[in-house]
């Protein structure tokens, strides 16, 4: 039986955010040996992962990037158009949030059978001037026309992408599914990580996963620290994933005296050993869809304490709770001293395990995918 020709679709490639995701899918996929699986890169650049970039090579994907050559959109879409010209795939699965309408576009023009769109995000990043919502105007119309599968991280993304009725009506709810075994409690991976870092067996180590910039408000994870500081001083905050914006985060914790009391760790490989060293993950974000580090953090049965900006639909554990970024930074260091007493050993994760272990979300993918 031949394999059927898949073509991912992200901006490039990274450990963290919406391209690991699609990285997961796409391995897990690969391993059925009823797909052939490539990935196209939208947008490469200096904060691409080389060593993940040489694995996935390694293990047998073929990557694409689009030409630098092809400037603006009418730029790319012709480049779009001449590489689904010259190169045959049965399935284009779309990452790349509105750009997808661009991607999608060309490929039902090319006669790819199944075009699929997919939604990571709630908001962008960056205040919505009058030329961004022309472009997400036209871009959500060209989505709804070309994708014949309209899928989503969580409702609000759903919403966000394609439109509130179109969601309701056509959607699909796919999970950031992960390999749920690995990220479950272990304590010589706890111990590991703790010495690794120099962390003392009763000193508190409060975790935090996801990239240095703006809308994960780690300035504001600083404020709090610093509070947890007074009444824990051994206590240690380290920040794990991309550093692009790490300077004003390292601006506010030399202000606040504390820099020799947190940890920038930048992106790791073994992200699932990290959970196991935390005593809490406290995650400020001032808005989110639906973070996939909150779930590696509840299969690993840490406590988190989380902004109520994101989506009710991620809390799967009752050592998981949300606070409101209108309470200030004292009153969430005590929130989460009160949540340290939880014993984590005791939370079942039989839930998580159902909706996002990585094997029962990729099987959604192959009723999709055929």
């Amino acid at each position: 039986m031949r394999m059927k020709e898949v073509l991912v679709v992200i901006q490039l490639v990274r450990r963290g955010g919406v391209e690991i995701v699609a990285i997961n899918f796409a391995k897990q996929l690969q391993s059925l040996k009823k797909y052939n699986i490539s990935f196209l890169l939208i947008n490469p650049n200096e904060h691409q992962d080389e060593e993940l970039y040489s694995q996935l090579k390694a293990d047998g994907f073929n990557i694409y990037e689009v030409d630098k050559s092809a400037k603006g959109y009418l730029g790319k879409f012709r480049f779009l158009n001449s590489f689904f010209k010259s190169h045959h795939f049965d399935v284009v699965h779309s990452h790349v949030i509105f750009f997808s309408g661009i991607v999608l576009s060309a490929a039902k023009l090319n006669g790819v059978k199944t075009r699929i769109a997919h939604s990571h995000i709630i908001k962008r990043n960056e205040a919505e001037n009058v030329q961004y919502k022309l472009y997400k105007t036209i871009m959500r119309a060209l989505i709804n026309a070309c994708a014949n599968y309209k899928l989503a991280c969580s409702i609000d993304a759903g919403f966000f992408l394609y439109g509130k009725k179109t969601y309701e009506k056509n959607g699909i709810f796919i999970p950031n599914g992960i390999d749920i075994k690995k990220y479950e409690f272990n304590p010589e991976y706890r111990n590991e990580i703790r010495n690794e870092f120099g962390i003392e067996e009763n000193a508190v180590f409060i975790g935090h996963i996801g990239t240095i910039y703006r809308i994960k408000n780690q300035t504001f994870l600083l404020d709090i620290f610093n509070n947890i500081l007074n009444e824990l001083p051994d206590a240690k905050l380290i920040m794990v994933g991309e550093e692009n914006e790490k300077e004003s985060v390292i601006e506010k914790a030399e202000r606040l005296g504390i820099y020799d009391r947190i940890i920038i760790a930048g992106p790791r490989a073994d992200v699932y050993k990290m959970y196991q060293a935390f005593d809490i993950m406290v995650f400020p974000s001032l808005h989110e869809a639906l973070p996939v580090s909150l779930i590696e953090a509840q299969a690993s049965k840490l406590p988190c304490l989380i902004s109520d900006t994101i989506t009710r639909e991620v809390i799967f554990n009752s050592n998981m709770d949300f606070f409101s970024l209108d309470e200030d930074a004292a009153s969430w260091a005590n929130k989460a001293l009160s949540m340290l007493r939880e014993n984590r050993e005791n939370i079942s994760i039989e839930k998580l395990r159902k909706t996002y272990d990585l094997k029962n979300v990729v099987n959604l993918l192959v009723e999709i995918y055929g």
